[in-house]
């Protein structure tokens, strides 16, 4: 469970928020990488409006998730109408054939949130001090690293698709508004629209 949950359920509610604005009620909806039952909220919360399917590696805790690799996704091509990835790919080390796999499944639309920097400064830093401390993270272990937003923007693109960004403040306490406004480090919601 996150340090700070009330701070860490304002930071669901953001991304709730962001993500529900561009769901319509008849959608059928992929939350691939949903998690375990220790981060049920923003899944449950989906699942009271939505069809919901989750996808997710480790052991099922609720009737519509399935376990699987989201890599490689049991579905055929257009399957969903919308596609979730929350905070997942800065997880994955593949992170691109993921990203792929996410288009290939969706027949509208595909929304990643992922730690989002635009500072080459803050990048470097960090990657000097994963390798310095042998951590993927330094700031919150278990991410592989941080994104910039060409690097979504630039896959969605050769994958003939229009990509917008939405930029919401994380659950850390203190130091959020600054590193928004600093633009050192976000949370990026990225909605991805399929246009062919």
């Amino acid at each position: 469970m996150p340090v700070f949950p009330k701070i860490y359920k304002k930071y669901c509610d953001r991304k709730l928020n962001v993500v529900t604005g561009y769901l319509e009620k008849e959608d059928k909806i992929l939350d691939a990488g949903c998690g375990d039952k220790n981060h049920p909220y923003i899944f449950l919360e989906l699942a009271k409006k939505f069809d919901l399917t989750g996808v997710d590696i480790g052991n099922p805790w609720h009737n519509s998730i399935i376990r699987g690799d989201i890599s490689c996704l049991n579905f055929a091509d257009r399957s969903f109408d919308v596609v979730l990835c929350l905070d997942v790919l800065e997880h994955i080390n593949d992170w691109k054939k993921v990203f792929h796999e996410l288009i290939r499944v969706a027949r509208k639309k595909v929304i990643i949130s992922v730690p989002t920097t635009e500072s080459r400064l803050f990048f470097e830093i960090s990657q000097f001090l994963r390798k310095l401390f042998g951590v993927n993270n330094i700031i919150f272990a278990g991410h592989f690293r941080d994104y910039f937003p060409d690097d979504i923007m630039a896959l969605a693109e050769n994958e003939g698709c229009h990509c917008e960004l939405a930029k919401i403040q994380f659950a850390t306490p203190f130091f959020s508004p600054f590193l928004l406004k600093s633009k050192m480090r976000y949370g990026g919601i990225f909605v991805i629209t399929k246009t062919r």
